[in-house]
């Protein structure tokens, strides 16, 4: 059953959702539950995401792309794609119940670690709501703000350096640029 609007595969849907419609980036640790990896998407993401209490959720475990894939609406691949319920908890406060998704199991051992951190994602396109759980991913070679300068010579971080004298000495040689002095 398709959607007018809806991507036609699951791959084509991730680039679609993660292209402009992000509603929500949020970053947990894995806990978890009989010794499995625990899927926990809290009362945030449910709610940001549009779940409702007892509506069924199709997951979709995407090793390729080491991630997660829950959504509201079918896959037209059946690989790798089970249901799970939304379930709630009352607020205390107001009485409301409060949607919440728990489950876990060997099948997310492929994807998730258990006490290391991910990253859920939140991409809504009217009806169509999807939450897509992967590792968190650090970028921390990658420099997106800074070009790296053309000297090749050796770069000096003095510590402790007082006045800088040895400093200004190893940079009067020609043979380190200063980077950075404490």
């Amino acid at each position: 059953m398709r959607h007018r609007g809806l991507p036609r595969s699951v791959d084509e849907g991730i680039q679609t959702m993660e292209k402009g419609q992000l509603v929500l980036q949020k970053v947990y640790t894995v806990s978890k539950k009989h010794d499995a990896p625990r899927l926990w998407l809290q009362h945030i993401v449910c709610e940001t995401a549009g779940f409702q209490p007892g509506a069924d959720l199709f997951v979709r475990i995407d090793e390729d792309n080491k991630q997660i894939v829950v959504q509201n609406q079918t896959f037209e691949e059946q690989d790798n794609i089970h249901a799970v319920s939304v379930s709630s908890r009352v607020n205390r406060i107001s009485g409301a119940p409060r949607p919440l998704v728990d489950t876990c199991g060997a099948k997310y051992s492929s994807i998730l670690c258990i006490q290391e951190k991910i990253e859920i994602n939140v991409y809504r396109h009217g009806d169509y709501s999807q939450v897509v759980v992967r590792p968190l991913r650090f970028r921390l070679f990658e420099s997106e703000t800074f070009e790296p300068p053309a000297d090749e010579r050796i770069r000096l971080l003095t510590v402790c350096s007082g006045a800088g004298i040895s400093a200004s000495l190893f940079v009067d040689s020609k043979y380190y640029t200063a980077v950075q002095e404490v």
